[in-house]
């Protein structure tokens, strides 16, 4: 780990050379994973985060700052590659990689410009989300007192944690803006959610507490981005007893 935040500081010359240390990185990362889930899957009770996976946590980090070094040069192809590379992990079965993944995402987002039309990544990000969130269904299995876990429920949950990631990490692209035509839309997307079983639904409304958080002293001004549907969607989620449920 020691030795990616060491290469992650320095511009490596090419986009070839940032694509082959970012493949051994993800090579090494699926390497750990494969080891620390079998771990898991021995141990008696739900493990702790290991070793391995604070491993993990700490070289995801590091994938961000090597794309945001390397930016100037790094083609559309190349950006794609990044994106592809950090959203595998989105599907993680531990929770805190899949969040870190989001971050990553949301990082990779700004830095390249955010959800302006003509990004391409944050394109690719929300192209991520829609898939994954498609993919999830249109409702989750229900599961019953006493009654053992519906078959694929895991599965689903998962699918769909991760395509909130996605999509939240579009909105924390924007702590302090509204880009009109594209934010209201994908807050309004990540609302139809807010009540799904954890992580999902509190996932959502740790976005939506973000949002209000960061946006507070110019809500006068970015309220405006929203049409009527969308500020009562907007509203609801934000000062409904469910919120802070």
């Amino acid at each position: 780990m020691t030795c990616v935040a060491y290469i992650s500081q320095f511009d490596l010359g090419s986009t070839r050379a940032v694509r082959e240390v970012v493949q051994a990185i993800v090579s090494l990362l699926h390497t750990l994973s494969s080891s620390s889930s079998l771990t898991s899957s021995r141990a008696a009770s739900p493990p702790s985060l290991t070793a391995s996976w604070q491993i993990v946590l700490k070289v995801l980090q590091h994938l961000q700052v090597l794309f945001f070094r390397h930016l100037h040069y790094l083609a559309d192809a190349d950006r794609a590659f990044f994106v592809d590379t950090v959203a595998e992990f989105l599907h993680d079965p531990h929770v805190e990689v899949r969040q870190l993944a989001g971050v990553t995402l949301s990082g990779l987002v700004q830095c390249t410009g955010g959800m302006r039309e003509d990004n391409p990544v944050a394109a690719q990000v929300r192209a991520v989300a829609e898939s994954l969130l498609a993919a999830s269904g249109t409702a989750l299995p229900k599961r019953r007192a006493g009654q053992p876990v519906p078959e694929g429920f895991a599965d689903q949950i998962r699918t769909r944690h991760a395509g909130v990631l996605a999509l939240a990490a579009l909105v924390r692209a924007h702590p302090y803006d509204v880009p009109a035509t594209t934010l209201p839309l994908v807050l309004v997307k990540l609302a139809h959610y807010a009540e799904d079983p954890v992580p999902v639904g509190p996932a959502v409304k740790s976005v939506f507490a973000e949002f209000k958080r960061t946006h507070a002293e110019t809500w006068h001004r970015d309220i405006l981005a929203f049409d009527d549907d969308q500020r009562a969607v907007l509203v609801d989620m934000l000062v409904s007893p469910s919120y802070y449920a």
